[in-house]
């Protein structure tokens, strides 16, 4: 999530490595098919009953 739309160049260099590492590309695919798919849904869930404290990192505001 950001304040800002992200450029465009920064998204492509996080996804650099997905597409060009046939090694990375590997471990995604094996990362994904070893997710159910509700796994996500399903501790978005439980955070409802989340009651201790949390820290949350977040980034410095730029100009």
């Amino acid at each position: 999530m950001a304040k800002r739309p992200i450029p465009h160049e920064l998204v492509r260099r996080w996804y650099r490595p997905l597409l060009t590492d046939p090694a990375v590309r590997r471990d995604f695919t094996a990362f994904l098919r070893s997710t159910r798919k509700d796994t996500c849904l399903r501790a978005a869930e439980r955070l409802r009953a989340f009651d201790r404290p949390a820290l949350v990192a977040w980034g410095r505001r730029t100009a």
